[in-house]
């Protein structure tokens, strides 16, 4: 089976694609790194690692709904402290059993 990455700003449009490739894949990924104008304009890709309230969410919702592994794809946005300072946070996060 696969990991099924998908491109979401918004945790309802994420549970509602996991749902529709539940049966299909090993683990759900959320794009967190795309830079891309499209992605970012729409609150998806890199623009999660600015608003770490919505990717959290988003995430949070995901592992409500579905016993599939939910990762998170990143990469350095600006300056390396900003995207290392969003990487202690997800440790927080995993602390507080938000994330695996």
């Amino acid at each position: 089976k696969l990991i099924y990455q998908m491109g979401t700003g918004e945790a309802g449009y994420a549970i509602q694609a996991a749902q529709k490739v539940h049966q299909d894949v090993a683990g759900l990924d959320i794009n967190m790194g795309c830079p891309k104008k499209f992605s970012v304009g729409g609150g998806m890709g890199s623009a999660l690692l600015k608003d770490q309230n919505r990717a959290c969410d988003i995430i949070k919702a995901l592992r409500r709904t579905t016993e599939k592994p939910v990762s998170a794809k990143i990469r350095f946005l600006g300056p390396p402290t900003t995207t290392t300072s969003t990487t202690e946070d997800a440790k927080k996060w995993k602390e507080e059993s938000i994330l695996d």
